[in-house]
């Protein structure tokens, strides 16, 4: 769950794949905290208790881990039918113990507004609350941040002109931190930020503070001795989240269930740790064939229940088994996009030339005027196919990314993944021997509806892991 990217290039960075927010943007029966209390039953209901605050002598006998997420407001679409069935924070805690459920969860709440965002004063209020309960003896043993800020390492660099590369941000790291205490940026760097857009570089310049207060706050815990892991950032290795310069972070980064790093992973010289953060959602069937639930963890365990799920048919459905040959795009359907995407250029143009005006009403204009990306012109795309015949419409990933002017890395990236891909670059199939469409992004070879992926689910998983291994030692 990254709040959002500083970027000084005046292109967005794509958002070419869904993300646990990851925004956004990660979801056992395991997590009893969220059950509803039976009424009826004054053993549920103390039960229920004992699982909820953890207040009871078994609390001694269980690790806790804090979450610090949203845990109110659905964001995580489960059974691939694009409506969200769980929140943030509900679908980190069900990972972790879908990896180990030895654990007791804390959830420890920020609010959150209808986008997903959230402002920072919701996680320096939370990370000091937890700090003074931790000084209060609360049995600590890890905590999960599954939020941050992203910044991208050119923009760092130009911003405190040090010679920062993925290599040597790990060099730098006290450096950039001591910048970030006291931010300043050059001149020109300034002139151009606050072209159609002025005071925008103080503003920048205050958000580095703020997050300056909550890189403090990690360290007013990781120095009581209580890990606090932090998410590594989804936008690929050109970016990170600036979270993960807090001393005494254990930042996480995202790998495939075969132990690749995904591509669109932060991958720098500040992370030393990799965990699968790409995971394929499976339906778990009961004897009679109904369905029993759904499976992230990969263990054929339901760590979602069918009457938390939406409940409609997956997008993934109509794809699934098809030979290739059948959906793949026809001249229309290029014709159809190439039209989507001139348009859209257009309307980038505008919005430019009315940013540069100078003219302070076509700047306000302009601003409300939402950036077009790649998944935006897919999606306009795809819904205009159903309209003509069929929403069932893949490209093979080098016709795209000649189209949508990809570059290498991004190809390669895609490539990794699969051979086709839908025009919002959102799902990247691979086909069989016969030519058929499958399903597998996290390379697993489990069969998926959907998927999770996100350096949020990478997270929980190495929590998991770590505590494991840690008790199987005692």
């Amino acid at each position: 769950m990254i709040n959002k990217v500083i970027n000084i290039s005046p292109n967005p960075v794509p958002q070419n794949t869904s993300r646990i927010l990851t925004h956004p943007n990660i979801k056992q029966k395991y997590q009893d905290e969220y059950n509803p209390i039976n009424k009826s039953s004054n053993k549920s209901l103390f039960e229920s208790i004992i699982n909820f605050t953890g207040s009871t002598l078994e609390k001694t006998n269980l690790p806790l881990v804090a979450i610090i997420s949203n845990f109110d407001q659905k964001v995580v679409d489960i059974d691939g039918d694009n409506e969200p069935d769980l929140s943030h924070g509900d679908t980190v805690s069900r990972i972790i113990k879908g990896f180990y459920p030895k654990v007791h969860i804390k959830p420890v709440k920020i609010k959150s507004n209808e986008d997903g965002s959230y402002d920072m004063s919701e996680p320096i209020s939370r990370l000091k609350e937890l700090s003074e309960l931790i000084d209060k003896n609360e049995p600590v043993k890890a905590v999960n941040l599954t939020l941050g800020q992203e910044i991208s390492i050119n923009a760092l660099r130009e911003l405190t002109k040090l010679p920062l590369n993925k290599e040597n941000l790990k060099d730098h790291k006290e450096q950039i931190c001591e910048w970030i205490k006291k931010p300043t940026i050059p001149l020109a760097i300034k002139t151009i930020m606050d072209i159609g857009n002025p005071g925008k570089s103080d503003r920048l310049i205050q958000e580095f503070k703020i997050y300056n207060e909550v890189i403090e706050s990690i360290e007013n815990i990781t120095k009581k001795g209580i890990p606090v892991y932090v998410s590594a950032g989804n936008q690929g290795p050109e970016f990170f989240n600036i979270l993960i310069l807090a001393k005494g972070a254990i930042p996480v980064g995202m790998q495939d269930a075969q132990g690749r790093t995904n591509p669109f992973s932060a991958n720098n010289s500040l992370i030393n740790r990799y965990e699968q953060g790409v995971y394929n959602i499976s339906i778990v069937n009961n004897k009679d064939g109904s369905i029993a639930g759904y499976d992230i963890t990969g263990d054929n365990k339901p760590e979602v229940l069918p009457k938390e799920v939406s409940g409609k048919e997956p997008i993934i459905k109509a794809y699934l088994g098809k030979k290739v040959n059948d959906i793949l795009a026809t001249e229309e359907d290029y014709s159809r996009l190439i039209e989507i995407l001139n348009n859209a250029e257009r309307i980038r143009k505008i919005k430019n030339e009315a940013l540069h005006s100078g003219d302070p009403e076509q700047v306000k204009l302009a601003k409300k005027i939402k950036d077009i990306t790649t998944a935006a012109i897919g999606s306009t795309f795809d819904e205009d196919a159903m309209e003509r015949k069929s929403s069932k419409v893949l490209f093979p990933i080098n016709m795209i990314a000649n189209l949508y002017k990809l570059n290498p890395d991004t190809v390669d990236d895609l490539k990794a993944n699969g051979n086709y891909v839908n025009a919002s670059l959102q799902l990247i199939f691979k086909t069989d021997k016969a030519g058929k469409i499958y399903y597998d992004p996290d390379n697993s070879g489990r069969p998926a509806i959907n998927r999770l992926i996100g350096s949020s689910g990478s997270v929980p998983k190495a929590i998991a892991m770590d505590i494991k291994k840690e008790n199987s030692k005692k």
